[in-house]
């Protein structure tokens, strides 16, 4: 059996302790994200602008660990809990964590997909010329959907459901 390392944890769900994320704090982030986003001072702006080359179509909105937002608390939280899961399962990672080797990128998106006519339609990578290095990509879900996010090499595809990280 041959390990592609895409793992996901359904954690608004899965009721460990009362620190875990649930399924309101995906609600809290979509009203966040419907409250805050300002299509004219996004990074994209869903359909009109990004049609022309049909790679990424949504509504984004960049958020920062380090400022003052009152979502950050909640998704450090799916992200945290679910990287304990992870480094768990993938022991290695525990020991380069001890090293400070690796830690959580300060910026994130929110990311609103809205029908069959949006998403990310175009091959890509997680790295980039700020982070060159990143070992892990992450995403929560908010809601359920029928689509999925496709990784084509690992012949895989996870559907969307709120609160899988």
């Amino acid at each position: 059996m041959t390990r592609d390392f895409i793992e996901f944890y359904d954690l608004a769900t899965r009721i460990v302790s009362y620190d875990m994320p649930r399924e309101r704090d995906c609600e809290t982030l979509i009203n966040f994200f419907e409250d805050t986003y300002d299509e004219n001072s996004s990074k994209s702006s869903g359909l009109k602008y990004f049609n022309k080359t049909r790679q990424k179509i949504c509504a984004t909105t960049t958020l920062n660990f380090g400022e003052d937002w009152k979502v950050n608390e909640i998704v450090y939280s799916f992200v945290n809990i679910a990287i304990k899961f992870y480094t768990k399962k993938y022991d290695y990672l525990e020991s380069v964590n001890k090293s400070s080797q690796w830690r959580l990128c300060p910026t994130y998106n929110l990311q609103r997909y809205d029908g069959k006519k949006e998403g990310f339609f175009s091959l890509h990578n997680e790295t980039s010329g700020i982070h060159p290095y990143r070992m892990l990509a992450w995403m929560i879900y908010l809601n359920d959907a029928q689509c999925g996010t496709e990784f084509p090499y690992q012949e895989r595809t996870v559907t969307p459901k709120a609160g899988r990280t």
